[in-house]
């Protein structure tokens, strides 16, 4: 595993990838899904877009580790994998990108997160269902009101067990009518199912 000795098949990485940058676990505990920010996605040719590894164990002691499948950003220094959660049984990913610029990246740093769907436990099929962020419509895409350049909305997230409810971090929104500094927010979604539809945006802490 990495650089030490962990048993993951098929898992390699080389310097500064910033593996283990944010960390999920499934609720069976055999299904992990690690960030790598410091990855430069699939040739190395995007600096600081980020990955995520996804990885399965034949059962809850971490026994059989094998690497099932890695998503990589194409956009430089988006920090995709600065935060992941799982739903339950594992087969719904949320990822976090803090330093996102938005639709046609014009707001730097405002962040975003991508809802992935899976067919099976084994991370088989993978789909991009949704991103939420600056400017981000069509299909299940979520444009998040009050969203601003430097929020860095992404920061951290959490699915609940069926992986139709989302909260967000962004620990550099300036709050309620950008009055305070780096105060922080939260931000709550539901979904109208698993798969991510008819998200909604229902409350900011």
């Amino acid at each position: 595993l990495g650089h030490w000795n962990g048993g993951v098949a098929g898992l390699e990485l080389d310097q500064a990838r910033e593996f283990g940058s944010s960390v999920a676990l499934n609720a069976a505990g055999d299904r992990l899904a690690v960030g790598s920010t410091g990855a430069g996605g699939f040739g190395n040719v995007a600096p600081n877009s980020g990955e995520v590894h996804l990885i399965s164990f034949s059962d809850g002691d971490f026994s059989g580790g094998k690497l099932m499948a890695s998503i990589g950003a194409i956009t430089p220094r988006t920090l995709f994998g600065s935060a992941v959660a799982l739903n339950a049984t594992g087969d719904r990913l949320a990822v976090g990108a803090p330093r996102d610029g938005g639709a046609g990246s014009a707001d730097f740093d405002a962040g975003a997160v991508h809802l992935f769907s899976f067919s099976d436990t084994n991370f088989s099929g993978g789909t991009l269902q949704a991103t939420l962020g600056k400017g981000y419509s069509g299909g299940k895409n979520l444009d998040v009101a009050g969203l601003d350049e430097g929020d860095r909305f992404g920061s951290s997230v959490a699915l609940n067990a069926a992986g139709d409810r989302l909260a967000v971090g962004a620990h550099n929104d300036y709050g309620a009518g950008n009055a305070y500094s780096n105060s922080g927010a939260v931000r709550l979604f539901s979904f109208g199912d698993a798969s991510f539809s008819n998200g909604a945006l229902q409350a900011t802490l």
